[in-house]
């Protein structure tokens, strides 16, 4: 009866500490990719002041080609900024198992 529970003691032990391993593991490869997409978040940002400068600027070319080169970089900028959006705010996955939280109107 005692070598039994020695050896589910150990088991239990050896079981622990894998799962705090792998735990420890999993949480520094979620920060290191955390800090990644801050750093592309900071990225974003500064490009998306660069494409809106460069959007606001006239033109003084009436070319067909500058007027889609210039359309372009608008749609880069919109481009930019939604997913800098869903890097910053990203939804939450239920896999189907729960429903999401209704929001109540105000006033109705």
């Amino acid at each position: 009866m005692v070598a039994f529970l020695a050896i589910w003691a150990l088991s239990a032990t050896v079981l622990a500490a894998f799962f705090a391993f792998f735990s420890l593991k999993f949480g520094l490869v979620i920060l290191s990719v955390q800090q990644k997409i801050e750093e592309t978040l900071d990225v974003f940002d500064e490009k998306y002041k660069i494409f809106t400068e460069i959007s606001e600027k006239p033109v003084f070319f009436d070319s067909v080609e500058i007027r889609q080169v210039i359309q372009e970089i608008e749609n880069m900028r919109q481009t930019v900024l939604q997913v800098a959006n869903n890097l910053s705010n990203p939804e939450p996955l239920n896999f189907g198992i729960f429903k999401p939280a209704q929001k109540e109107e105000d006033g109705k």
